[in-house]
């Protein structure tokens, strides 16, 4: 079965303070460290720099997948299965975009609350729920709801 992987402060949007690693670089690292346990977890794909991987397993449900992919790589990493990423955005597809709004351009998004692995908390976020505050920033993971950026 596959699981949707995605990190916190991975990629070109992170924060943290570690230099920024290729993610093929990553993705073997990741994959030579899961295979070394004898975890039955595989990185199979990722989306360029954004902290989004397609992960492979027999038997592991995402919260566990997400904590083995966490403890091989370092990061804080959640997991949802792949056909609750498809519902997801579907569903986001057909919310209509919020009103223009002055230095603010609107793209399609979907962004979950993530916790520290293990912490069972995950939920699609739309236009106006929290944790997104009034200027599109929150604790979300961006996976492709709308958010907006600044336009300068």
């Amino acid at each position: 079965m596959k699981h949707i992987a995605l990190g916190v402060n991975i990629g070109n949007l992170g924060r943290g303070k570690r230099p920024r690693e290729p993610m093929v670089s990553r993705c073997d690292r990741i994959n030579r460290s899961l295979a070394r346990e004898g975890v039955d977890l595989r990185v199979v794909g990722f989306y360029r720099h954004t902290g989004n991987l397609v992960l492979e397993t027999v038997a592991l449900h995402p919260m566990e997948a997400a904590n083995f992919l966490s403890e091989a790589d370092g990061a804080t990493w959640m997991a949802v299965p792949e056909e609750t990423m498809r519902k997801a955005v579907e569903k986001v597809r057909k919310i209509p975009p919020p009103e223009d709004e002055e230095g603010v351009r609107w793209t399609p998004g979907l962004a979950f609350a993530v916790t520290k692995p293990g912490e069972r908390q995950h939920r699609l976020i739309g236009q106006s729920s929290p944790p997104v505050n009034r200027h599109g920033h929150g604790r979300g993971v961006e996976a492709g709801s709308n958010h907006r950026a600044r336009t300068t």
